[in-house]
């Protein structure tokens, strides 16, 4: 707090803190961007979920295990993360494009629990899908 207080008396100017560090060993979400998948499960089972600052962080690492697990073709565990994400901050998990994208391309890309077309649905990537040209909604299967 030092060097804030430095800053303001030298300035008057407020500085505004930067939000906690993140806990150490929290490079899962860099990792598969990396091209190295396993390596990002293997970093994100060390971190304790209830480490993270806020629920949305929480809901953010849990999305980006969830990518990690899609990326090694684990889909059960996937879906599992991305419920799991929902539970802990619904709105972070309807609202984010990257956990929409994902939930629309598991969608479209094998078998689909009851589980996940109710997370498509609460996510709004139901109705997305309906309303894309040449999605085949509204056609006569013939």
């Amino acid at each position: 707090m030092t060097a804030v207080r430095e800053v303001f008396e030298k300035t008057g100017h407020r500085v505004r803190l930067l939000p906690p560090p993140l806990p150490e060993g929290y490079p899962h979400s860099a990792a598969p961007s990396a091209g190295d998948p396993r390596a990002a499960l293997d970093a994100a089972r060390g971190i304790s979920l209830k480490a993270l600052p806020s629920v949305e962080r929480r809901s953010r690492a849990l999305g980006d295990v969830a990518v990690t697990y899609d990326r090694v073709g684990r889909r059960s565990d996937c879906v599992r993360t991305l419920l799991a994400a929902e539970r802990c901050a619904p709105q972070e998990t309807h609202a984010c494009p990257a956990t929409k994208s994902l939930i629309s391309s598991l969608l479209v890309s094998g078998p689909t629990s009851t589980e996940l077309r109710g997370l498509a649905e609460r996510s709004g990537v139901l109705a997305e899908e309906e309303d894309r040209p040449g999605s085949g909604a509204g056609r006569w299967a013939l």
